[in-house]
């Protein structure tokens, strides 16, 4: 008998779960959808690309969704038990509160671990294959990686590329903005080694 009853309360709750989780990571994926479309469409990098940064940013994206869908699943679901005076007849027929919860706390402890391991470890990895890839592309797609005359904002002081072509060799004018003042001088790379300026 109770093992049904934490059955059935796991499955109220774990299906909530599942909904609010993907909704909410979709709806964080949604605020960086404009710039991974420019990749696609203005830079032509290829859409496996795209997925795999996808891919990469979700562990970053789930530290912050797994919590959240765990409160409002749990919110829910009880919620909904209680609305339907299910956990009035549960407790009537001897049920303690505490054996009603065990399966949300089981749930709660799987959700504990998996933000964990997402960041302490899947996190950081997957930021450092995001550097990684977006490299890459930039090595093939110099376009992603400089926007010419547009200043371009980092970690690093400030960037600002005129850009000229002398084929087979760009010729850039660099304009870097240090604390002290700025800096511009003129470089002649290929243009597969553009973004190499940069980094």
């Amino acid at each position: 008998m109770k093992r049904i009853i934490n059955r059935y309360i796991f499955k109220e709750v774990s299906l909530v779960f599942a909904l609010i989780l993907l909704i909410l990571t979709f709806v964080l994926l949604m605020g960086k959808a404009v710039s991974l479309m420019d990749l696609i469409i203005n830079k032509g990098v290829r859409f496996v690309d795209v997925a795999r940064l996808i891919l990469f940013l979700l562990p970053s994206l789930m530290v912050y969704t797994i919590p959240i869908s765990l409160l409002v699943a749990t919110l829910i679901g009880i919620g909904r038990l209680s609305s339907d005076s299910e956990i009035t007849v549960m407790k009537s027929s001897g049920i303690s509160l505490y054996q009603l919860l065990s399966p949300v706390f089981a749930i709660a402890l799987v959700s504990f671990l998996a933000t964990a391991g997402m960041s302490l470890f899947l996190s950081p990895a997957g930021n450092k294959a995001t550097k990684d890839l977006l490299f890459t592309i930039a090595q093939y797609k110099a376009s992603v990686g400089i926007q010419e005359r547009v200043f371009n904002l980092g970690n690093l002081p400030v960037l600002y590329a005129e850009m000229a072509y002398e084929n087979p060799v760009k010729v850039v004018r660099v304009i870097t903005s240090l604390s002290q003042g700025s800096v511009a001088h003129w470089v002649r790379v290929p243009p597969w080694q553009i973004s190499c300026i940069f980094i």
